[in-house]
């Protein structure tokens, strides 16, 4: 019959063989899993270096064309910029978002001012069908409020994009693994399966250490 000092599973103090090994077990497995999670995490930070979306360089090629004496085809362009980045919903903090909101509310009313609405603008800036579009006339549609006829009071609205438009790139963000950028498909897929695996692993070795110690039988 086993010792029932075998069966001792305080974690933090551990008296017999079978606490102790099961906790040395369980760290490395622990510290396995924290370097595969935090260890990714930190390097992305490290090798990372900030790299400027197309849609800010759009930004700043337009933003002072806009306050002066903009043309058509700038105000489409310089609306299609705010709706691109208005699309990033989850992240924008709120003040970032009024900006971009009354910024569209003035590129609508110069691309209109005869019908000051939403659904008449996307027919202006000629959101269509295909592509990216039909997500353009969503965000629209959500974030028009008719207001503001000039551009006055959003000087604050360069920096505002900045925080959205630029972001720390490196090869593991720009290689692709199965169609998924490798860091999406490492911290979405991977680590799930690592975490499986590390459960495996953890069943497997008790299973041989209970054995080893004469708590289960062969």
């Amino acid at each position: 019959m086993a010792d029932q000092s075998q069966y001792d599973v305080n974690f933090f103090r551990p008296k017999s063989e079978a606490a102790k090994a099961n906790t040395r077990l369980i760290s490395i497995l622990v510290i396995i899993w924290a370097v595969a999670v935090f260890g990714f995490q930190f390097l992305l930070i490290g090798i990372g270096k900030p790299t400027v979306e197309k849609t800010l360089v759009e930004f700043r090629e337009l933003w002072p064309q806009v306050q002066s004496a903009p043309s058509e085809p700038e105000l489409k362009a310089f609306s299609r910029v705010l709706l691109t980045t208005l699309g990033k919903n989850a992240t924008i903090k709120e003040g970032d978002r009024v900006l971009m909101q009354e910024a569209l509310a003035v590129t609508v009313y110069l691309l209109n001012p005869e019908e000051d609405t939403a659904e008449a603008a996307a027919d202006k800036i000629g959101l269509g069908e295909n592509g990216f579009d039909p997500l353009l006339r969503d965000q629209l549609l959500f974030h028009y409020k008719s207001g503001s006829k000039n551009y006055n009071g959003l000087s604050a609205l360069p920096e505002s994009m900045e925080k959205y438009l630029i972001h720390n790139r490196s090869f593991l963000t720009d290689t692709t693994f199965m169609g998924f950028p490798l860091h999406y498909f490492y911290t979405a897929q991977f680590l799930l399966i690592l975490f499986i695996v590390l459960c495996l692993v953890y069943a497997k070795a008790v299973d041989k250490m209970n054995k080893r110690l004469g708590i289960e039988e062969e």
